[in-house]
C-alpha cells in the first residue's frame, strides 16, 4: 500500500482519497479520519484483499475438482453403458444354454421312457436283450437301437458342454 499525499494507494490499484475518509459518527463536514483511523482502515483494506484473494484461490480450486468430478462423471457413465452391453451378451449366453439344457432334458425323458418301454417289452419277454440293444423293438434298423441311441445322446452332451 502506498500512501501519496492525500491518496492511498491499494496493493490491488484501489485509490481512496483521505479527504474523503470522515471520523466516525461524523456530521460529513469536513472532519478528517486521524491516522489511527487511516492506519485501521488500511490494516482493514489488506485484510479484505487478502479475503478476495483467498476466495479467488478457493473458487479456482472448486472449478479444478469440478472439471475433474464431471470426468468421472462421464467416465463412470460410459463404464455403465459397457457393463450393461457385457450384461446384455452375458443374458444371451444364458438364454442359449437355457435352451440347450432343455433340449437336453427333453433328450433325457425320450431315453428314459425308451429305456422303460424296452424294460417293459423284456420283463414280458417279448424282447431279448440282443433285441434292445440292437434296437429291433423299435424298427428294422439297428442304427436306431439303444446302444446307437446313447452314443449319439453322449456325443451331443459333449458337444454342448464343450461349446
Amino acid at each position: 500500500m502506498q500512501e501519496d499525499g492525500n491518496t492511498i494507494k491499494t496493493d490491488k490499484g484501489y485509490e481512496i482519497k483521505i479527504d474523503e475518509i470522515y471520523k466516525p459518527g461524523g456530521t460529513g463536514g469536513g472532519d478528517a479520519a486521524t491516522d489511527e483511523e487511516i492506519a485501521a482502515l488500511q490494516e482493514k483494506i489488506k485484510e479484505l484483499e487478502q479475503t478476495v484473494e483467498d476466495l479467488t484461490n478457493t473458487k479456482t480450486e472448486l472449478e479444478g475438482t469440478i472439471e475433474d468430478l464431471n470426468g468421472q462423471l462421464e467416465q463412470a457413465g460410459e463404464d455403465k453403458t459397457a457393463l450393461e452391453e457385457q450384461i446384455e451378451n452375458l443374458q444371451g449366453q444364458v438364454d442359449t444354454l437355457n435352451k440347450t439344457i432343455e433340449q437336453q432334458q427333453s433328450t433325457i425323458n425320450d431315453l428314459n421312457t425308451q429305456i422303460a418301454d424296452l424294460k417293459a417289452k423284456q420283463s414280458t419277454g417279448n424282447a431279448t436283450v440282443a433285441q434292445v440293444l440292437q434296437g429291433a423293438t423299435f424298427s428294422n434298423s439297428t442304427s436306431v437301437g439303444l446302444k446307437s441311441n446313447i452314443k449319439c445322446r453322449r456325443k451331443l452332451y459333449n458337444t454342448s458342454r464343450i461349446s
